[in-house]
């Protein structure tokens, strides 16, 4: 009996997901003021991005999911943030958006998804520097 209802539970949390990547509604349970939303394009902008926005529009979404498996079976994807879209670190695939997904769920990801991170990547010295006067 308990394995019935499992597998009946288990069909419809497919059906649902199959449903959001269909329709595509943008739908977070963590919504940002458009203060918040502003003020974290603009620092992401400067020297980082928000893990989990794959779409660079400042949130994350059932849409960066979305353009993830998109991104990852070659359809064009314009304004792709492959770092952002990275939430584990260890190369782009399907368990990305999986984990932006279950983190929209309210269930515990092992990522900092929506989080500010910072690129642990500078330039160097060569890129600051100016070339000669002549």
């Amino acid at each position: 009996m308990f394995k019935r209802i499992l597998q009946s539970v288990s069909v419809l949390l497919t059906l649902a997901l199959v449903f959001s990547i269909v329709t595509c509604a943008p739908f977070s349970a963590h919504e940002a003021s458009p203060e918040e939303l502003a003020a974290a394009i603009s620092v992401a902008a400067e020297s980082g991005r928000i893990c989990g926005d794959a779409d660079g529009d400042g949130t994350v979404t059932v849409i960066d999911a979305t353009t993830i498996q998109r991104h990852l079976v070659q359809i064009p994807t314009p304004s792709f943030n492959e770092k952002a879209a990275d939430v584990d670190d260890n190369g782009l695939d399907i368990t990305d958006a999986t984990f932006i997904r279950r983190w929209l769920a309210d269930i515990t990801v092992p990522c900092k998804i929506g989080e500010f991170v910072k690129d642990n990547t500078l330039p160097t010295q060569e890129e600051y520097e100016l070339p000669p006067m002549q």
